[in-house]
């Protein structure tokens, strides 16, 4: 390994001693030390939950998070840039101990502030561009839990032998009492209205007789019925 001398002197320009040299040297690797093995980073479902925002969407997790941003997979490089600076640290903290300044520590160190500048860019930027998306993933979740309820109750009364018809009607008729004589949220007046048409006569689209099968109701009533409100 090449050594490399550490002047005081360059272009008539005032540079640290050594032991100044070193000393902010390791300053600097315990700031990115911090970040690399002390930082929660947030994962993709973290993300996508809003485990670190308020009811408004506002940041919660303060600076004890590394926020993941809304990228595509192939662009989303934070966990090469974690799992890479995270693999230098300790030959970097090796190379320091022992104040080896050669060719071997300026390229590591090199690659670790890459690391490092791109994880504070994350670190340092609390706002939300998953709002959009995590609203989609909401709401698709709830479709899914009126969905599993909505099959439970439907498959029940065609235990009794009705009609699918009849059952769809017992279910608006159902539906209709638990908005006047709502629950607890979520399973509030608003989580059953919103199972309806605009005018409440019907169910919305997705829920309809038309595009939920006999055979659908049957498979998603054999579903255990947590996350869904009683029959």
């Amino acid at each position: 390994m090449t050594e490399i001398t550490i002047t005081t002197q360059y272009a008539g320009s005032y540079v640290p001693s050594e032991e100044e040299f070193w000393d902010e040297i390791e300053l600097e690797l315990e700031g990115a030390d911090f970040l690399l093995t002390r930082v929660h980073v947030e994962t993709r479902e973290e993300a996508v939950a809003g485990t670190f925002r308020g009811a408004k969407g506002d940041d919660v997790g303060g600076m004890e998070v590394i926020r993941r941003r809304n990228v595509g997979w192939s662009f989303d490089q934070l966990d090469h840039y974690l799992e890479l600076g995270r693999t230098l640290l300790p030959r970097a903290w090796q190379l320091v101990a022992e104040r080896q300044f050669t060719t071997e520590f300026v390229r590591i160190w090199m690659d670790l502030q890459v690391c490092h500048g791109f994880l504070i860019a994350h670190y340092m930027d609390n706002s939300d561009d998953l709002t959009a998306h995590r609203g989609g993933e909401k709401n698709r979740n709830k479709l899914a839990a009126q969905k599993k309820w909505l099959c439970h109750y439907l498959a029940a009364r065609l235990d009794k032998r009705g009609s699918l018809k009849e059952a769809f009607s017992s279910a608006i008729s159902e539906i209709h009492h638990r908005i006047e004589n709502p629950g607890e949220p979520p399973f509030d007046s608003r989580w059953y209205r919103s199972m309806l048409d605009v005018n409440g006569d019907e169910f919305i689209s997705s829920l309809s007789m038309k595009h939920l099968r006999k055979s659908t109701i049957v498979a998603l009533a054999q579903e255990p019925d947590d996350g869904i409100p009683p029959r």
